[in-house]
């Protein structure tokens, strides 16, 4: 009974495989470039983190000045003075990491 099972289960794997290459097969046909969604949303994602990055440049300022050098100082600094993370959180090395090269530090 089991053998029957798996034999059913890689015959519909081996349908679904042929359906959805013929489906793209046709879009491509049409004309549609596959994966521009992607890169078209790659893109917007990436200008709204720069613009949320823009947002604590003031605060990055104010931090260096006060004597931060690091990227741990300035993560200290930002939860130090209860600035919330763009996620609403805490500050960790790696989003207060991604927050500076965003800014061209």
């Amino acid at each position: 009974m089991l053998h029957v099972y798996s034999a059913m289960a890689e015959e519909e794997a081996r349908l679904i495989s042929e359906r959805t290459k013929a489906s793209l097969a046709a879009a491509k046909a049409r004309g549609v470039v596959l994966g521009e969604t992607g890169r078209v949303l790659a893109k917007r994602h990436h200008e709204q983190a720069i613009a949320k990055a823009e947002q604590y440049r003031e605060v990055v300022e104010l931090a260096k000045a006060s004597g931060a050098k690091t990227t741990r100082d300035l993560k200290d600094y930002l939860n130090q003075h209860g600035i919330p993370s763009p996620g609403d959180g805490l500050w960790h090395i790696p989003n207060t990491h991604r927050l500076l090269k965003r800014l061209g530090y």
